[in-house]
Protein backbone atom coordinates (compact mmCIF):
# COMPACT_ATOMS: atom_id res chain seq x y z
CA UNK A 1 0.00 0.00 0.00
CA UNK A 2 1.04 3.29 -0.98
CA UNK A 3 1.00 4.69 2.78
CA UNK A 4 3.15 2.50 5.01
CA UNK A 5 5.46 5.76 5.90
CA UNK A 6 1.87 7.50 6.97
CA UNK A 7 1.30 4.84 8.80
CA UNK A 8 4.40 4.01 10.88
CA UNK A 9 4.57 7.20 11.48
CA UNK A 10 1.34 8.76 12.41
CA UNK A 11 0.89 5.65 14.61
CA UNK A 12 -1.32 6.54 17.97
CA UNK A 13 -2.32 9.42 16.37
CA UNK A 14 -5.97 10.63 15.40
CA UNK A 15 -6.61 11.49 11.51
CA UNK A 16 -6.98 14.74 12.44
CA UNK A 17 -3.62 15.75 13.92
CA UNK A 18 -1.21 13.53 12.08
CA UNK A 19 3.02 13.94 11.87
CA UNK A 20 2.74 13.68 8.28
CA UNK A 21 0.16 13.22 5.58
CA UNK A 22 -0.29 12.82 2.08
CA UNK A 23 -0.03 15.12 -0.42
CA UNK A 24 -2.56 14.03 -3.58
CA UNK A 25 -3.82 16.62 -4.89
CA UNK A 26 -3.22 20.40 -5.43
CA UNK A 27 -5.30 21.71 -2.56
CA UNK A 28 -3.47 19.25 -0.44
CA UNK A 29 -0.58 21.91 -0.38
CA UNK A 30 -3.53 24.44 0.65
CA UNK A 31 -4.78 23.28 3.88
CA UNK A 32 -2.07 21.42 5.82
CA UNK A 33 -3.67 19.16 9.27
CA UNK A 34 -1.28 21.20 11.38
CA UNK A 35 1.21 23.95 10.84
CA UNK A 36 4.43 21.44 11.80
CA UNK A 37 3.05 18.49 9.97
CA UNK A 38 4.83 17.02 6.99
CA UNK A 39 3.52 16.40 3.84
CA UNK A 40 4.70 13.10 1.95
CA UNK A 41 3.87 13.49 -1.51
CA UNK A 42 2.48 10.93 -3.68
CA UNK A 43 2.76 12.42 -7.38
CA UNK A 44 1.88 9.57 -9.48
CA UNK A 45 -0.93 8.08 -7.48
CA UNK A 46 -2.34 6.91 -3.61
CA UNK A 47 -4.06 3.84 -2.61
CA UNK A 48 -4.08 3.64 0.89
CA UNK A 49 -4.97 0.50 3.31
CA UNK A 50 -8.18 2.79 4.67
CA UNK A 51 -8.76 6.19 2.69
CA UNK A 52 -10.72 7.37 5.55
CA UNK A 53 -7.54 7.73 7.32
CA UNK A 54 -6.78 10.79 4.63
CA UNK A 55 -9.74 13.25 4.81
CA UNK A 56 -10.37 15.70 2.10
CA UNK A 57 -9.38 19.18 4.03
CA UNK A 58 -10.82 22.79 2.94
CA UNK A 59 -9.56 25.49 4.92
CA UNK A 60 -11.87 25.04 7.74
CA UNK A 61 -12.89 21.93 7.65
CA UNK A 62 -12.32 18.09 6.30
CA UNK A 63 -14.36 15.20 4.77
CA UNK A 64 -13.44 11.93 6.28
CA UNK A 65 -14.72 9.46 3.19
CA UNK A 66 -13.39 11.73 0.69
CA UNK A 67 -12.77 9.04 -2.59
CA UNK A 68 -9.61 7.70 -3.16
CA UNK A 69 -7.58 10.15 -6.63
CA UNK A 70 -8.01 7.16 -8.96
CA UNK A 71 -7.32 9.47 -11.80
CA UNK A 72 -3.78 10.09 -10.57
CA UNK A 73 -2.40 6.90 -11.03
CA UNK A 74 0.23 6.22 -13.07
CA UNK A 75 1.15 2.56 -14.90
CA UNK A 76 2.34 2.87 -18.15
CA UNK A 77 5.05 5.36 -19.61
CA UNK A 78 2.82 7.02 -21.44
CA UNK A 79 1.30 8.31 -18.52
CA UNK A 80 4.33 8.83 -16.94
CA UNK A 81 5.81 11.19 -19.78
CA UNK A 82 2.49 13.06 -19.92
CA UNK A 83 2.73 13.92 -16.19
CA UNK A 84 6.34 14.41 -15.80
CA UNK A 85 7.14 16.05 -19.18
CA UNK A 86 3.92 18.55 -19.27
CA UNK A 87 5.64 21.63 -16.88
CA UNK A 88 1.81 22.15 -15.81
CA UNK A 89 1.56 19.05 -14.43
CA UNK A 90 0.86 18.75 -10.32
CA UNK A 91 3.54 16.05 -10.05
CA UNK A 92 5.88 18.52 -12.33
CA UNK A 93 5.62 21.70 -10.87
CA UNK A 94 5.35 20.24 -7.47
CA UNK A 95 9.11 18.57 -8.29
CA UNK A 96 10.35 21.76 -9.64
CA UNK A 97 9.23 23.94 -6.67
CA UNK A 98 10.50 21.00 -4.15
CA UNK A 99 13.98 21.28 -5.86
CA UNK A 100 14.70 24.81 -4.13
CA UNK A 101 14.40 23.96 -0.43
CA UNK A 102 15.98 20.44 0.59
CA UNK A 103 15.26 16.88 -1.25
CA UNK A 104 16.22 13.73 0.23
CA UNK A 105 15.38 11.18 -2.12
CA UNK A 106 15.73 7.34 -0.24
CA UNK A 107 16.07 3.70 -1.93
CA UNK A 108 15.30 5.80 -5.17
CA UNK A 109 17.76 4.62 -7.87
CA UNK A 110 18.59 8.32 -9.55
CA UNK A 111 18.50 6.43 -12.71
CA UNK A 112 14.88 8.11 -13.62
CA UNK A 113 15.71 10.67 -16.78
CA UNK A 114 12.87 13.24 -15.49
CA UNK A 115 14.98 13.60 -12.49
CA UNK A 116 18.34 13.82 -13.87
CA UNK A 117 16.70 16.37 -16.31
CA UNK A 118 14.98 18.44 -13.25
CA UNK A 119 17.99 18.57 -11.21
CA UNK A 120 20.68 19.69 -14.24
CA UNK A 121 18.09 22.80 -14.87
CA UNK A 122 18.30 23.81 -10.99
CA UNK A 123 21.74 23.02 -11.32
CA UNK A 124 22.03 25.40 -14.27
CA UNK A 125 20.13 27.72 -13.24
CA UNK A 126 21.44 28.36 -9.88
CA UNK A 127 24.64 28.77 -11.08
CA UNK A 128 23.93 31.15 -13.13
CA UNK A 129 22.45 32.95 -10.09
CA UNK A 130 25.91 32.64 -8.13
CA UNK A 131 28.03 33.57 -11.15
CA UNK A 132 25.52 37.11 -11.31
CA UNK A 133 26.19 37.52 -7.12
CA UNK A 134 29.36 37.19 -7.17
CA UNK A 135 30.49 38.65 -10.56
CA UNK A 136 32.28 41.20 -8.34
CA UNK A 137 33.73 39.15 -6.04
CA UNK A 138 37.76 39.25 -5.60
CA UNK A 139 38.12 35.88 -3.49
CA UNK A 140 37.71 32.55 -5.90
CA UNK A 141 37.65 30.33 -2.32
CA UNK A 142 34.66 32.33 -1.28
CA UNK A 143 32.81 31.95 -5.14
CA UNK A 144 33.61 28.26 -4.80
CA UNK A 145 32.24 28.01 -1.28
CA UNK A 146 28.79 29.74 -2.07
CA UNK A 147 28.65 27.68 -4.88
CA UNK A 148 29.48 24.68 -2.68
CA UNK A 149 26.47 25.37 -0.45
CA UNK A 150 23.97 26.24 -2.86
CA UNK A 151 25.00 22.86 -4.74
CA UNK A 152 24.58 20.41 -2.06
CA UNK A 153 21.46 20.61 -0.70
CA UNK A 154 19.77 18.03 -1.67
CA UNK A 155 20.47 14.20 -0.48
CA UNK A 156 20.59 10.75 -1.97
CA UNK A 157 20.36 7.46 0.84
CA UNK A 158 20.88 4.33 -0.30
CA UNK A 159 21.32 1.20 1.70
CA UNK A 160 24.66 -0.33 1.18
CA UNK A 161 24.62 -3.84 -0.43
CA UNK A 162 25.01 -6.83 1.26
CA UNK A 163 26.85 -10.48 1.06
CA UNK A 164 28.54 -9.36 -2.66
CA UNK A 165 31.73 -8.34 -4.03
CA UNK A 166 30.48 -4.84 -4.10
CA UNK A 167 31.10 -4.52 -0.49
CA UNK A 168 34.64 -4.32 -1.71
CA UNK A 169 34.12 -3.17 -5.06
CA UNK A 170 31.19 -0.87 -5.20
CA UNK A 171 29.35 -1.14 -8.78
CA UNK A 172 31.04 0.84 -11.11
CA UNK A 173 27.58 2.24 -12.67
CA UNK A 174 26.55 3.44 -8.81
CA UNK A 175 29.69 5.24 -8.85
CA UNK A 176 29.48 7.12 -11.66
CA UNK A 177 26.10 8.10 -11.23
CA UNK A 178 27.30 8.97 -7.87
CA UNK A 179 29.96 10.99 -9.16
CA UNK A 180 28.19 13.03 -11.53
CA UNK A 181 24.62 14.01 -8.74
CA UNK A 182 27.68 15.29 -6.55
CA UNK A 183 29.79 17.22 -9.24
CA UNK A 184 26.69 18.58 -11.42
CA UNK A 185 23.41 17.69 -9.93
CA UNK A 186 23.59 19.29 -6.31
CA UNK A 187 22.99 15.64 -4.45
CA UNK A 188 25.26 14.14 -2.22
CA UNK A 189 25.43 10.10 -1.61
CA UNK A 190 24.60 8.81 1.86
CA UNK A 191 25.12 5.30 2.54
CA UNK A 192 23.32 3.57 4.89
CA UNK A 193 24.29 0.41 6.41
CA UNK A 194 20.74 -0.92 5.99
CA UNK A 195 17.21 0.49 6.74
CA UNK A 196 16.94 -0.70 10.64
CA UNK A 197 20.47 -0.07 11.21
CA UNK A 198 21.04 2.94 14.00
CA UNK A 199 22.54 5.18 11.80
CA UNK A 200 19.02 5.26 9.75
CA UNK A 201 17.46 4.98 12.65
CA UNK A 202 18.64 7.85 14.02
CA UNK A 203 18.47 10.25 11.55
CA UNK A 204 15.05 9.37 11.23
CA UNK A 205 13.55 10.21 14.71
CA UNK A 206 15.83 13.27 14.60
CA UNK A 207 13.73 14.07 11.18
CA UNK A 208 9.92 12.94 11.55
CA UNK A 209 9.62 11.83 15.60
CA UNK A 210 9.34 14.63 17.95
Amino acid sequence: MDDVLERVVNSGRGIWNPRVYPVRWPSDTHSPPAKDAIGIYHLHGFVPQDPKRYPFRFPDSGIADAPVPVESLVFTDAQYWRAMGNPGDFASRVFAQALGGRCVFIGLSMTDINIMRCLANYAMETRQDIQTVTANWTQDSYVAQTEFEELSAHFWIREKEQGSSRDMNPDFGTQVLKSVLEDSRGVRFVEVPSWVSSEFVDWWRECFVR
